[in-house]
């Protein structure tokens, strides 16, 4: 008897055979919990667990690992943020009470590590994991996410949308000569270089997107004779998309702390960790997420 077989046999065919081996239903789709809702709906295959043990315990082997590397990768981002809370609260400390430019450039120095450790760890993770961010609300994932992650524009966007507000509220002050030195505060040459930053992030996140369209739409040898798709290839290349995407993105805030002095970079970086925190708060209070 074949390894797929009928799980229903009429009573006729049945009659003086022996009884079919022990038969188990999986379902196609594997254990992944974000197909629960549909659970009713899946298709079953009837395996035969008898005749055919190495198969359904390295099936259980498989499903296993990858129960082992989503907890891996759900533990590292929730470390990861952990780490962001903190931050966040020791720079608007610093920034906000002692405003020690040695103090605020080596606490700088330390979200941009961590922000940088963090992006090496991921490289390590299965892209489709990465990419599907299971740990992440659906706010987060819907709203916020670009390539597993936030669009490196957003950073500068930000700083424009930050510096564009302290400006108007001290333009009285600026119009008599007094400078305050916060991110309302930027000189030409900043506003320049944050000009130039800004072109040449949006050039990089159009190829960005464009190569991942390629991807999904099978080109470039992904797709081989007789319409087969090679998933590794895919995942390859999906890997390596969110590889650029996540270098692109910490490489984006590197460039623009090095534009600007402590003080301005402690509050965009504040303004930064307020916009993702925020994010995860509101979807784990109103879009179903979870924080486990």
């Amino acid at each position: 008897m074949g390894l797929l077989h009928a799980r229903r046999l009429s009573a006729p065919h049945t009659r003086g055979r022996r009884a079919p081996p022990a038969v188990r239903s999986l379902p196609l789709d594997g254990p992944d919990g974000a197909a629960a809702r549909y659970k009713s709906r899946r298709p079953r295959v009837a395996v035969c667990t008898a005749q055919h043990p190495r198969l359904c315990s390295g099936r259980r082997r498989g499903a296993g690992r990858e129960r082992m590397e989503l907890e891996a990768a759900s533990r590292r981002f929730h470390l990861w943020f952990r780490g962001l809370r903190s931050l966040r609260r020791d720079l608007r400390t610093a920034r906000w009470s002692g405003d020690d430019p040695a103090q605020l450039a080596a606490l700088v120095g330390r979200f941009v590590a961590h922000l940088e450790s963090y992006c090496a760890a991921r490289a390590g993770v299965d892209p489709v994991w990465a990419l599907s961010a299971p740990w992440a609300s659906p706010v987060e994932r819907g709203a916020a996410h670009w390539l597993a992650g936030w669009r490196p524009t957003t950073l500068v966007h930000l700083l424009y949308t930050e510096s564009g507000s302290r400006f108007e509220a001290q333009l009285p002050d600026l119009l008599l000569g007094v400078r305050s030195g916060n991110i309302g505060d930027l000189t030409p040459a900043q506003l320049a270089r944050i000009d130039d930053l800004q072109r040449r992030t949006v050039a990089e996140e159009d190829a960005l997107s464009r190569e991942m369209a390629r991807v999904q739409e099978g080109e470039d040898g992904v797709v081989g004779a007789g319409a087969e798709v090679d998933v590794g290839a895919v995942v390859a290349r999906v890997g390596g998309v969110l590889g650029r995407a996540d270098a692109l993105r910490l490489r984006t805030v590197k460039r623009a702390v090095e534009i600007l002095e402590p003080a301005q970079a402690a509050e965009l970086l504040v303004a930064a960790a307020d916009m993702e925190i925020g994010f995860r708060e509101f979807g784990l209070k109103y879009g179903l997420g979870r924080d486990g």
